[in-house]
């Protein structure tokens, strides 16, 4: 195996391969054939529009201001404990316990 710099040396000896025009136009002319009887046109994707896709968007954004303003789903839920608002001092998240635990930890 070569490390980098025998590798640069032996580069560095090697001459480019020289090519004629003819012997170019032959492989490429080859090529051409070779391909020309496998191409196989796929058919073209119709380009879709894109504001079609915020159409439906923008509504359903029109009309959730709309209904939340009008205050016509006010009667779909129920309001239960713990989404009613408490009008007490208390500690809902439970805060004032976890930190008489510390203090009564660090005593």
């Amino acid at each position: 195996m070569l490390n980098d710099r025998e590798l640069d040396l032996l580069l560095e000896n090697t001459s480019q391969p020289k090519a004629s025009a003819a012997l170019a136009s032959q492989v490429l002319n080859a090529v051409a054939g070779v391909a020309g009887g496998n191409i196989m046109a796929f058919p073209q994707r119709r380009q879709s529009h894109s504001w079609a896709f915020g159409v439906p968007l923008a509504a359903s954004l029109i009309l959730g201001i709309w209904l939340g303003a009008s205050g016509s789903t006010a009667n779909l839920w129920t309001p239960t404990v713990s989404s009613v608002a408490s009008t007490e001092n208390a500690d809902a998240l439970g805060l004032e316990d976890i930190e008489n635990l510390i203090e009564d930890e660090l005593t």
